[in-house]
């Protein structure tokens, strides 16, 4: 009984150190919730998650998107937050400043002329979110009031790809068509605030490997 009870204390020791060395080589599996915005969704995680599965076929994704703020206390794992980290005892990763500007398509030019500075978008049509929309990326005052106001991103870029005006974009959102062609960059120099984007999370040694494994892949690509 006396060796057992000397021995009990190492050995409950030796069973844990044990048990830890198969799980850190393990494969990542189960699911891993992750929630963001719409347009951070589409332009930023979308790309990477062909990549990730391949690597981690056992591991699903859940990706609940949504303009407001997604407590972790309903299952997140992770949260891609734009503009503010949020607080409860989470670990907060500053990954990059993302900025805007305002663009629109190269016929939508063609036909009402290239604004060479803010004040002449009076004579252009115009559209970005209303002051009930996003509040991110917004100049310190808006030229005018919006001819179309949507709180979506992705659908002012459509709306300015096919001509409709120009249209205040995050630079994330508008680069494909930008590289495409679709869209031109209009008074690049006119001021826009930008807004840091957040990878947030439980304290790491709480995160099991298949969290982990996105989480590393996010801080990866995403920086700068």
């Amino acid at each position: 009984e006396a060796l057992a009870r000397q021995v009990a204390a190492p050995l409950a020791e030796l069973e844990r150190a044990a048990g830890a060395v198969p799980a850190a080589h393990a494969i990542p599996t189960g699911t891993v919730r992750l929630t963001t915005t719409p347009e951070l969704a589409r332009a930023l995680v979308a790309p990477l998650l062909p990549g990730f599965r391949a690597r981690y076929p056992a591991v699903r994704l859940v990706l609940e998107l949504s303009d407001q703020l997604v407590p972790f206390t309903r299952g997140v794992d992770l949260a891609l937050r734009l503009g503010r980290p949020g607080a409860g005892g989470l670990v907060a990763r500053r990954l990059r400043a993302l900025t805007a500007g305002f663009f629109a398509s190269p016929a939508y030019l063609a036909r009402r002329g290239t604004p060479k500075r803010a004040a002449e978008f009076a004579g252009h049509e115009v559209m970005w979110p209303d002051a009930r929309g996003h509040k991110s990326f917004a100049p310190a005052s808006r030229p005018r009031p919006p001819s179309i106001a949507c709180a979506d991103f992705g659908t002012l870029a459509e709306l300015a790809v096919a001509g409709a005006g120009i249209a205040l974009l995050p630079t994330f959102v508008a680069a494909r068509p930008l590289a495409r062609g679709e869209l031109a960059r209009v008074v690049p120099e006119y001021a826009l605030a930008s807004a840091p984007l957040y990878l947030v999370s439980a304290p790491i040694a709480q995160l099991p490997a298949r969290v982990r494994a996105l989480r590393d892949l996010l801080l990866a690509e995403l920086p700068g």
